[in-house]
């Protein structure tokens, strides 16, 4: 009759021993932990930190119950050993699926770096050492921009979830044997390795001890060692799901029960991918070039991580020099994270108090990662500006004056909110501006405003004035800005007085007979702005006409002259006088009048002429037309 075969029980993930030997029908039916085993490993797969132990006790109290129907079977070593395997296997099982002994594989999520446990229980990060950077010892300001330090941020050192994987093959291994074999009667047995898990296995080595007394004929596949009755296969590339099969040939030499120990062992690796990144932090600063003193000035310092790591309890510092003083800064209170790709902006104000040349030096650290120090030039200028006047020195009362005011920014900085204010004294009168100006009559002063004057120009403004009264006419002028002190500039004209003295002389006879007389009038006027003392008037007279005496002018017959004086002359007077003169002679004769005063040298001279003629001649009268007699 053919051997009947039968399957007797399935080994587990690791290494699990189990006695197989030949027994009744009924006793193989009775006991069949293998299909239990693997039916509760594979519910166990998913979550393998599930409770493995609650399992286990499970299965020890199926592993009981079936001990205690094997008890009532006569075959009493049969059971004993039974019910001892079975254990020994739970024992095995249940210490391979215990939570503490489960090996997880760390990885990294959401493209983050990650820590690796490979098959060694997950233990916390660790703090990473600070690594402190001291700046050279200049004579500037040092300032932190964070309050607390990088030791105090070191337990965030990593911002990505750890996500935990198990990678356990199950394969179990199903020994099929006959129920009974005759001595020196070929025997086959069967071993099934099946991977019951989703995870390729990669390789098994599966052994099996040939009884003592039982002879080894043949085995497929064939095994890679032999050696004391232990046979050694190795079984590669089992995917999921899959069977492969070993089969051997024995045969017995003696009466004997044959128990086959085998054992079944999984000879996995695994290969986990850890990103390693690494941040890098770049400063960026923007701000003024150049300020004016008594400015406050912004800068605003980027700090962006350019790499693909987490940039940890990153602050900034910045050294000020003496000429700023550091008043406040937005946006960095603390050490902050930076993610890969981001950035953050830091607003840092400060107060320009000397003039000179400067630089502000800011750097940037976190955990193990420093970027390269950004240097701010800044030119802190103090702006001034320069203030020149013109105008006449000396003027004459009713005479227009020209004046000139120029604002000059010779600087290097822009002036703003410029005012040009000029006081006009009461004995100046302005009468024409180039620029438009706001007029306070109360006060009696011109504004001018510029909202800004840049570097290295000049604003000119030009007015005329009338002098409207005699003595020293002061003009004040006030030049302020909102960078500059205010500047005050004295514009003084010396305004005179003088007489300006005109004359006139009328021959009202007309021509006359000789020895008829003619009588001519003589006009003088003061123009000028002052009176004219000592006023002398002199009338020469040429030979051929005779002066006339008059009460009222010195007659100076033998110098042939007359003579008209006057003391003074107001501004504005007129003096009129006549005289008359005797022709002797026929002709045309000149009269020159001749205006000098004691306080100038200068003479005003004019001339008339007399037409003497004789009584036979005709004689053309100026009103009338020529008549010539017949």
């Amino acid at each position: 009759m053919p051997p009947i075969f039968n399957r007797h029980r399935k080994t587990g993930v690791a290494v699990f021993a189990a006695a197989i030997m030949a027994t009744s029908t009924s006793h193989a039916q009775d006991f069949n932990p293998g299909n239990d085993v693997v039916s509760r490993v594979i519910e166990l797969q998913q979550p393998f930190q599930q409770t493995a132990s609650d399992a286990a006790s499970k299965f020890t109290s199926g592993v009981k119950s079936v001990g205690e129907r094997l008890a009532q079977n006569p075959v009493a070593e049969f059971t004993a050993n039974k019910i001892g395997s079975a254990k020994q296997a739970v024992k095995s099982v249940e210490g391979q699926f215990s939570p503490s002994n489960v090996k997880f594989d760390f990885i990294g999520a959401k493209k983050s770096s990650a820590a690796v446990a490979s098959q060694v229980p997950a233990t916390p990060v660790s703090a990473v050492k600070t690594i402190g950077v001291s700046s050279p010892t200049t004579d500037t300001t040092q300032l932190s921009f964070s309050k607390t330090s990088i030791a105090a941020s070191k337990a965030d050192a990593s911002h990505s979830e750890i996500n935990r994987t198990a990678k356990t093959p199950i394969v179990t291994a199903e020994i099929a044997t006959p129920h009974f074999v005759n001595v020196n009667q070929p025997t086959d047995v069967k071993i099934s390795l099946r991977n019951a898990g989703s995870q390729n296995v990669q390789h098994v080595h599966f052994s099996i001890i040939i009884p003592e007394g039982t002879e080894f004929v043949s085995s497929s596949p064939k095994p890679i060692s032999q050696k004391e009755g232990v046979l050694k296969f190795e079984v590669s590339g089992i995917t999921s799901n899959q069977n492969r099969e070993i089969a051997l040939r024995v045969i017995p030499k003696t009466k004997r029960t044959m128990n086959f120990e085998t054992q079944l062992e999984v000879i996995e690796s695994q290969t986990v991918s850890v990103s390693v990144r690494q941040p890098k932090l770049v400063l960026n600063v923007e701000g003024p070039s150049q300020v004016n003193i008594g400015d406050t000035t912004t800068h605003i310092v980027t700090i962006a991580n350019t790499g693909d790591g987490y940039a940890n309890a990153v602050r900034l510092q910045g050294n000020f020099p003496d000429q700023l003083r550091f008043i406040n800064q937005q946006g960095m209170s603390a050490p902050k994270t930076l993610a890969p790709g981001k950035s953050m902006k830091v607003q840092i104000k400060s107060l320009a108090k000397l003039p000179g040349q400067v630089k502000l030096d800011f750097t940037a650290q976190g955990v193990d990662v420093e970027a390269t120090p950004a240097v701010a030039a800044l030119k802190i200028a103090q702006p001034e500006l320069k203030v020149f006047a013109a105008g006449p020195n000396l003027n004459f009362v009713n005479q227009d004056g020209i004046y000139t005011i120029k604002v000059d920014n010779s600087g290097e900085v822009t002036v703003s909110d410029v005012e040009v204010v000029l006081a006009i004294p009461h004995g100046m009168k302005v009468t024409t501006i180039n620029r438009q100006a706001k007029m306070n009559e109360a006060d009696g002063t011109l504004q001018w405003t510029f909202p800004v004057i840049k570097a290295q120009t000049t604003e000119t403004i030009q007015l005329k004035a009338i002098a409207t009264q005699p003595g020293q006419q002061v003009c004040n002028i006030l030049v302020s800005s909102k960078e500059t002190r205010e500047k005050e500039f004295k514009l003084t004209t010396e305004v005179a007085s003088r007489a300006d003295l005109s004359i006139n002389m009328l021959n009202n006879s007309g021509p006359v007979r000789v020895g008829a007389k003619a009588t001519l009038e003589v006009a003088i006027e003061n123009r000028g702005s002052g009176s004219a003392n000592d006023i002398e008037v002199e009338i020469e007279l040429p030979d051929s006409l005779m002066p006339v005496e008059n009460a009222d002018l010195l007659v100076d017959r033998a110098a042939n002259r007359i003579t008209f004086l006057d003391a003074k002359m107001n501004r504005g007077e007129k003096r009129n006088f006549k005289f008359e003169v005797v022709g002797v002679a026929k002709g045309e004769h000149i009269v020159r009048s001749v205006l000098k005063t004691s306080a100038s040298e200068r003479r005003v001279i004019v001339e008339d002429s007399v037409y003497v003629f004789e009584t036979n001649e005709a004689r053309v009268s100026e009103n009338l037309s020529p008549v010539l007699p017949r």
